[in-house]
């Protein structure tokens, strides 16, 4: 028997085809993304302002303005207020030129090795129940904390959205607008 191909099988007669509706398509409105803050970064007076997260120039020294050797990331603490001293805080990318940059990695070895010295201190105050001992060792531990929260600029009100830096030099200050918009 010979079979015929499929494609070559006679069909019913064809109907007319009737035109079918488009259905309706849905609204949908667009809205336009919100506007990104303003970041911005400037003088005020002996201070740098920043706001939402702005960079700032990192090609000189935050401290004195000549050209930076290094580029580092920086918590800003507020020497003020020994809750910001450890934790974690707003960062800030500044550049140190190579003076700058070796009082800061003094600072950091200041840090941690009075941080350690204290702790041992007031543990063995603890164990010998001396409260002199202990209370050198709290007072080694404090003193770590304002290495810390100075090197090597600080603000005194950091927030994601805000921070005014206290201790950037006059000669860096001038590579930035007096006020914002300016």
């Amino acid at each position: 028997m010979i079979q015929s191909h499929p494609s070559k099988v006679p069909s019913a007669p064809l109907r007319m085809l009737e035109p079918v509706p488009p259905e309706p398509v849905p609204f949908i409105e667009v809205v336009p993304p919100a506007a990104e803050p303003l970041m911005v970064s400037y003088r005020d007076g002996k201070d740098l302002v920043i706001e939402n997260g702005a960079s700032i120039p990192t090609d000189f020294c935050i401290k004195s303005g000549r050209p930076a050797v290094k580029t580092l990331e920086i918590s800003l603490r507020n020497p003020a207020n020994p809750t910001t001293w450890f934790g974690k805080r707003p960062r800030l990318e500044v550049g140190l030129c190579g003076k700058h940059l070796d009082d800061h990695h003094v600072a950091v070895a200041l840090t941690w090795s009075l941080l350690a010295v204290g702790a041992i201190v007031l543990v063995i105050g603890i164990l010998a129940f001396s409260v002199i001992t202990a209370v050198v060792g709290l007072l080694s531990m404090g003193i770590s904390g304002l290495f810390r929260a100075t090197s090597p600029v600080t603000s005194r009100d950091a927030t994601d959205e805000y921070a005014t830096v206290d201790g950037a030099g006059a000669a860096y200050l001038k590579h930035l607008s007096e006020r914002a918009g300016e």
